[in-house]
């Protein structure tokens, strides 16, 4: 149901930006229609993934699958900086003129990054020794693995809007 919406609000944006761009739009105009569908494309994308890890974790609740604590632990640990991606991103969209610095940016990325892979290594590792149950596992790697996707799409629309160039291509469309 969620997926639908998103994905609908999605093509109705979508529609109206190349209705737009059908008229008479300056250069930097249709740069920044351009920028706008892969924005929305982005977003859309932020949804879908949102909406993979609440059907994920209403799998595990009605599979009646406890995590352990060191996966409890290990999830925190990675939605921490996901977090702070989040807030990064709702700056680039806010008008408080506060700057994201796209160093911070991928900092965070590249520690989601390192994350993610210690998080798989140790997973497999984990499953091996029978550390915890398979189907918990199951859960814990679509887990993890969907939320290596979310840290994509946010890295990927925050670094845009937090690029001095992105900046300019958007000048119209925040002030």
């Amino acid at each position: 149901k969620y997926e639908e919406i998103s994905d609908n609000t999605e093509i109705d944006i979508a529609s109206y930006l190349t209705k737009l761009s059908a008229g008479s739009v300056s250069e930097p105009g249709t740069e920044n229609i351009n920028m706008m569908l892969i924005l929305i494309s982005q977003l859309e994308s932020i949804a879908d993934s949102c909406n993979s890890i609440a059907l994920i974790m209403e799998r595990k609740k009605d599979s009646d699958i406890d995590f352990t604590s060191e996966i409890k632990k290990n999830l925190e640990t990675f939605f921490e900086p996901v977090e702070k991606l989040v807030q990064k991103m709702m700056i680039c969209f806010s008008d408080s003129g506060e700057e994201v610095s796209v160093d911070e940016i991928e900092a965070v990325n590249n520690k989601l990054k390192r994350i993610g892979l210690k998080l798989q290594t140790e997973h497999y590792k984990n499953l091996r020794k029978g550390v915890y149950k398979i189907k918990a596992g199951v859960i814990y790697s679509d887990l993890y693995n969907e939320i290596l996707k979310l840290r994509h799409y946010l890295f990927h629309i925050t670094y845009k809007m937090s690029s001095a160039e992105s900046e300019e291509k958007f000048e119209f469309f925040f002030n």
